[in-house]
């Protein structure tokens, strides 16, 4: 199969997960899936330091947290936001 040309435009998607709700990191999963954005799972609990740094970065304290590029967005709700909206293909392949 060819690959789009825009894939490989991805902006690195980052979920950062603490080990312990996993309903919810397998629906950010899928709905990631869904839009064909490719994504990495970092499990962070047993690591304080980045545990707290997504958190501050992200100002929530529920895991898992996305991250896009970087920044972050939030968790499922604020995923399932900017996909609503449209904005979340345009933060990941600038479209």
């Amino acid at each position: 199969a060819e690959r789009e040309p825009w894939r490989a435009e991805a902006a690195p998607v980052m979920v950062y997960f603490d080990g312990q709700d996993h309903r919810t990191l397998k629906k950010v999963e899928e709905l990631l899936r869904a839009r064909d954005i490719p994504w990495k799972t970092l499990d962070v609990g047993d690591d304080e330091a980045t545990r707290s740094w997504a958190r501050t970065q992200a100002r929530m304290n529920e895991f898992p947290l996305v991250f896009i590029a970087g920044e972050a967005v939030g968790g499922l709700h604020e995923l399932t936001q900017l996909d609503v909206n449209g904005a979340l293909k345009k933060r990941v392949f600038g479209a």
